[in-house]
């Protein structure tokens, strides 16, 4: 175990001097450990470290803030993580509502071979109340059987349908008064 945790040490610290050379530039490093061999490559604003064990490429998008994780071991399987875009994913389920004034904050787009999940972080002008109402309402006509719990600083909901499993915080939006931040986590079963 400390092996791995010095491997991945030397890793991250190549892949921080890297990743601070500039977006322009393309460098490829290679660290060797008694645990095995890593090869560390810069190309633009993509870093990719391959291994014995698989490959992990981290691209990130200066223009837009997006952030796209892909991981593969030796035995063909892939997780793939994208995060940071203020617009819903592609296949977001269309039968997961938002508020009208919803604004998407943030959100995370997460896949491997077995699941399929999101996160999307939002803003709404809704009351803490209203806004878990909203999701209250909208996911039991879906068929979502739903536990709740309220605090004095907010709403957590928990539920489930045939298609999905899902998880909604609701709490007043710190960053912007008079708000309120909704963040939904769901993955597909």
């Amino acid at each position: 175990m400390g092996k791995n945790i010095r491997l991945f040490t030397v890793l991250v610290a190549m892949v921080v001097w890297i990743s601070g050379c500039g977006s322009g530039s393309n460098d490829t490093v290679t660290v060797k450990t008694d645990e095995g061999r890593a090869e560390v490559s810069k190309d633009g604003d993509k870093v990719t470290v391959k291994t014995d064990e698989g490959k992990t490429t981290i691209t990130s998008n200066e223009d837009d803030g997006t952030v796209q994780y892909e991981a593969s071991d030796g035995n063909g399987g892939t997780v793939k993580v994208e995060s940071g875009s203020k617009e819903l994913p592609k296949d977001f389920p269309k039968e997961i509502p938002l508020p009208e004034d919803a604004e998407i904050v943030t959100t995370v787009n997460m896949s491997s071979d077995q699941m399929k999940g999101y996160m999307v972080s939002l803003s709404t002008g809704l009351d803490v109340q209203k806004g878990a109402d909203f999701y209250r309402d909208a996911l039991k006509k879906d068929g979502y059987e739903l536990a709740d719990t309220s605090t004095p600083d907010g709403v957590t909901l928990v539920g489930e349908n045939d298609t999905y499993n899902m998880f909604i915080v609701v709490v007043p939006d710190t960053a912007n008064a008079g708000k309120t931040s909704i963040t939904i986590t769901f993955g597909a079963k």
